[in-house]
Parts: C-alpha cells; sequence; structure tokens
C-alpha cells in the first residue's frame, strides 16, 4: 500500500473470507467469534474463538443490507441525568477512532453533555498532522487542576442490555515555555458524520472486552482489565482483587498543532488517555484524574522527540 502508515490489515468483517472464518472453518478454533479488548494507553488484546463468559451484556446484530457489518440498534442514550430517547443504528467498528454521530443523536449528545460540564469552552482549532482538528466541544482547564467531573454515559440497546462508555473525552496535551508537557484541556471526542451512517469507534469501546459473535449474531461486552486479561468491577477493580490496581503505563501518540497558541504552549491533541478514577460520584457523575507522574514523564519524551 504505497503512502500508507499501515504495517498491515486483518479482514474481520463478516465475510467468509474474513480471519475469524478461516480460523474456525479450518479448526483453528472452536468457534466463529472473536474478541478485542481495549485498555486505556492504547494497548490491548485480540482473542480468536472466544464467545465470552455468560455474564457479558449482549445486544443482536442488524442486518440492514446486502453489505454485512456489525450493525446494532441504539434505544437511548443516558447522558450524567438526562435519558435521551433517540433511537438509530451504528456499526460496531474498532478500526475507527473515533465516534461518528448524524443529528438528532449528535446535537442531542454533545449539548446535554456541554450542559453538564463546568469548565470553559475552548477552542483548539487549527490543523493537525493528521488534518483539521476534528473536535468541536473542547474545555480549558485551570493551571492547578488535576481532576474533571464528567457526566456519566452510556448507550441503551436492543434488547435492554446498556454500552458504559468508559472513555468520552480526549485529552489535550501542551509544552510550556520551560518544556513542561501539561494537560491544559479536553474535547468531547465525538465528531458529526457527514455519511448518513453512525459509527461506534474503538474510543467507546475503551475499558471493556468487547465480544463478536458471528455464530450467534450478537455483539457482547463487559468491562475488562486488558493486561490481566479478566473482568472488571464498576469502581475499576478486577474481579476478586480487594482493592482497584493502578493503571498500565500510559503510551502517548503526539500530534502537534501547527497552528499558534497562547503563551508559548504547543497544543498535543491526545498525547495521553485520562484514567478514570477508582469510583464515580453521585448524580451520573465520574471523576477523572487528569495525568500521573510516569505520564508526565512519557510526555516530555514525546514532545523531545516530536520537537
Amino acid at each position: 500500500m504505497p503512502h500508507s502508515s499501515y504495517l498491515a490489515l486483518m479482514g474481520l468483517g463478516m465475510e467468509k473470507v474474513s480471519v475469524p472464518s478461516i480460523l474456525a472453518s479450518t479448526g483453528v478454533v472452536k468457534s466463529n467469534s472473536f474478541s478485542m479488548c481495549f485498555s486505556k494507553d492504547g494497548l490491548g488484546r485480540i482473542n480468536f474463538g472466544d464467545t465470552g463468559s455468560a455474564d457479558q451484556s449482549e445486544t443482536p446484530f442488524i442486518v440492514k443490507s446486502t453489505h454485512s457489518y456489525y450493525n446494532i440498534s441504539i434505544t437511548s442514550m443516558s447522558v450524567g441525568d438526562k435519558n435521551l430517547p433517540l433511537g438509530f443504528y451504528a456499526i460496531a467498528d474498532s478500526g475507527t477512532s473515533f465516534t461518528y454521530l448524524n443529528d438528532p443523536a449528535y446535537t442531542a449528545y454533545t449539548t446535554n453533555f456541554n450542559a453538564q460540564i463546568s469548565e470553559r469552552r475552548a477552542n483548539f482549532s487549527g490543523s493537525t498532522r493528521s488534518g483539521p482538528f476534528p473536535f468541536e466541544y473542547c474545555y480549558s482547564l485551570s493551571p492547578d487542576q488535576t481532576t474533571v467531573e464528567l457526566p456519566v454515559v452510556s448507550l441503551t440497546t436492543n434488547g435492554g442490555a446498556v454500552f458504559p462508555v468508559t472513555s468520552p473525552v480526549y485529552p489535550i496535551a501542551a509544552q510550556m515555555t520551560n518544556g513542561e508537557i501539561r494537560i491544559i484541556g479536553y474535547c468531547l471526542a465525538v465528531i458529526k458524520s457527514d455519511l448518513p451512517i453512525d459509527i461506534i469507534g474503538q474510543n467507546f469501546m475503551t475499558g471493556l472486552k468487547v465480544v463478536f459473535n458471528r455464530e450467534k449474531s450478537v455483539l457482547g461486552w463487559q468491562k475488562f482489565d486488558c493486561y490481566k486479561d479478566e473482568k472488571m468491577t464498576d469502581d475499576g477493580s478486577s474481579v476478586g482483587s480487594p482493592s482497584p490496581s493502578p493503571g498500565p503505563t500510559t503510551h502517548v501518540f503526539p500530534q502537534p498543532q501547527e497552528s499558534d497558541s497562547p503563551a508559548g504552549r504547543t497544543p498535543i491533541p491526545g498525547a495521553a488517555p485520562v484514567p478514570r478514577s477508582s469510583s464515580a460520584a453521585a448524580g451520573g457523575r465520574a471523576g477523572f484524574r487528569l495525568l500521573s507522574s510516569m505520564a508526565l514523564l512519557l510526555l516530555a519524551a514525546a514532545a523531545a522527540a516530536v520537537f
């Protein structure tokens, strides 16, 4: 593939020529199913033949046309204390980095999320190395701020199973004039679709093990520790652990903006994910720690490599 940054492509679609189908038909794995676990540091795992567990949440795939995609039906969306009765179909696509929504879902989601945010709106617009900055709703942080309170987001699917969105935002890091790397803001990581399709991207799957069971024609999911390869409870601890375990080391993928920025700061969109705190606050809001000291060291190393 000329001019491509991909090292390889793996066919994971629903067709018989896909990798899961071939592995199952040749007896390499027992089931025509696979799972993908998405850690908050950008790493994860894929398991072929994995059908998940009996206690996972599930929703059926919806066949809409001759083209086979992992379509699911969303019946409503919850944003903090607001329940939005929105009905739409969406493709669960791990190969798409962010989530794309059409109206009315996009406007309902973004405006209700924005109404429950205490930080000031910010403009991080400009061009990055990968193209124009895609997010509409962004917020700035005070210099000494280390946590944010975000509304809890979830999707209710066909059949009633609730799909939790554990990482709805995208942090913005900057290099200060003294060389320090700091998180200066965050954006709601959803993009208004310019196509007549809605896509549940990888960012909405973060913190989950997602099972694409092609034999049962269902999508399954549950909160998961990708490193320990075991289920997690709602407070962020592994099942059977006495207390929440620390998150894995943060990896960074800096994309410096080319536009000018105030106070000698060079924004680096998405330089590090925002890890979730060990517990959620009452009233449909969750607390997020902004950045660990280890992540700061990694950010500094990444910035030094870029600039």
